[in-house]
């Protein structure tokens, strides 16, 4: 892909000319708004994924080694977890069809997001060749293999070349729209010269020294007094009825919807209309965000682990649980309900909630009520040894409490 067809791309809608050794961009001003739109989308996902915890699992189990280090903490010297997240994201959601975010993990598990690079060979059943990639600034010599990169691609065709193609035509109402607005609300004036003067040729030299100037100056509020010369005149133009912004608004909120569509963002979240925020959040965690994580959790895993070691109980998961916020106080039943079904132990719960656990050793079991009792022993009629001691001592045996404990 060569410099102008990439451009093309990146400014879709805009006149790119090569001019011997420069190129020159002509970017209408709408375009801004179109980026502002895509950044508003790219931000949300953004963030929500850099919430996110990487889990990793050995054997089945979780465990916190240097691949938790790396891409839950500090993946390199410059960057935060976060950091890192956000702009892998970003690149994924903006870059062009076909591509994805390139990373690529250095020989001491470092990982790094690559500002761009190429495709050097495409090779559909060898994995293709990257070279030119550039990070912070800075050109790697190296080409790499498939196997040696993470390409976090999200499905094609890529929603940032829908948006840029459908934004060639509503970019057109946009700047109409504009321009319309401009011309009714802009105050307008007329400017009267003496016939005779109009014929002088001294008139434009005098016209741009001695009354363009003071005239520009006076219209825009830097000047109080406008000093009338004889036979020059200078009265307000009485124009249309000047118009609201209400058809702006309405365009910018077609033009964010569109872009929330695309990216499966609800309307309401994109276009900062939120009533019921519960029901959004879902919607865009379903629609938007795990869809990410999970392909993420993924790419990790190929990338780290053979098939026979996935089998054996080694792979990444992403967790999307943490990123909406929950307050301890408006959860108390359902902590409860957590506990008393031994879903969760104490130490468990508080993890969810960002506390410190306790530690403790009963912080750590789980425990079950006996409404919870499994139904071959509710048709023996019997009960554990836990339960019955309780019952004896009379401090149990309603079926409330926390009657059965195991770890």
């Amino acid at each position: 892909m060569t410099i102008i067809e990439r451009l093309k791309q990146w400014f879709s809608g805009t006149e790119i000319v090569p001019n011997g050794g420069t190129i020159d961009i002509d970017i209408p001003e709408t375009v801004y708004m179109m980026q502002l739109a895509v950044y508003c989308a790219t931000s949300l996902i953004g963030n929500a994924i850099s919430q996110c915890e990487v889990k990793c699992y050995e054997n089945g189990r979780k465990t916190q080694d240097e691949n938790y280090y790396s891409l839950n903490v500090k993946p390199n010297p410059n960057e935060s977890a976060p950091q890192f997240w956000a702009k892998v994201i970003r690149k994924m959601l903006t870059a062009p069809e076909g591509r994805g975010a390139l990373c690529i993990v250095t020989e001491k598990g470092e990982l790094y997001c690559a500002d761009s690079y190429s495709i050097r060979e495409k090779q559909p059943f060898r994995g293709n060749l990257y070279d030119g990639i550039i990070i912070d600034g800075f050109q790697l010599d190296k080409v790499y293999k498939a196997q040696d990169v993470l390409i976090f691609r999200q499905e094609d065709p890529a929603a940032y070349s829908l948006i840029a193609s459908m934004y060639n035509d509503l970019g057109e109402v946009i700047s109409a729209a504009m321009a319309a607005y401009k011309d009714t609300n802009f105050q307008k004036y007329v400017f009267h010269v003496n016939g005779n003067k109009a014929g002088d040729e001294n008139f434009a030299s005098e016209f741009e020294t001695y009354i363009k100037k003071p005239i520009e100056r006076f219209v825009k509020g830097d000047a109080q007094v406008y000093v009338e010369y004889e036979g020059y005149g200078l009265k307000k133009m009485e124009g249309a009825q000047q118009k609201g912004a209400s058809d702006m608004k309405e365009l910018l909120d077609m033009l964010f919807t569109m872009c929330g569509k695309a990216y499966k963002i609800p309307t309401s979240l994109m276009n900062g209309n939120v009533n019921d925020m519960k029901t959004v959040v879902s919607e865009f965690l379903t629609f938007a965000v795990d869809p990410i994580a999970d392909m993420i959790g993924k790419t990790l895993t190929a990338q780290y682990y053979t098939g026979e070691e996935y089998a054996g109980g080694n792979y990444f998961k992403m967790d999307t649980s943490r990123i909406q916020h929950l307050s301890p106080v408006d959860m108390a039943a359902n902590i409860d309900k957590l506990i008393a079904s031994a879903f969760y132990s104490v130490d468990e719960v508080r993890k969810v909630f960002d506390e410190d656990p306790i530690g403790e050793d009963w912080a750590e079991k789980h425990y079950m009520t006996k409404n919870y009792t499994s139904a071959d022993m509710a048709e023996k009629g019997g009960l554990d040894e836990t339960t019955a001691k309780d019952d004896d001592d009379g401090q149990a045996g309603s079926g409330d409490g926390l009657q059965t404990f195991f770890v």
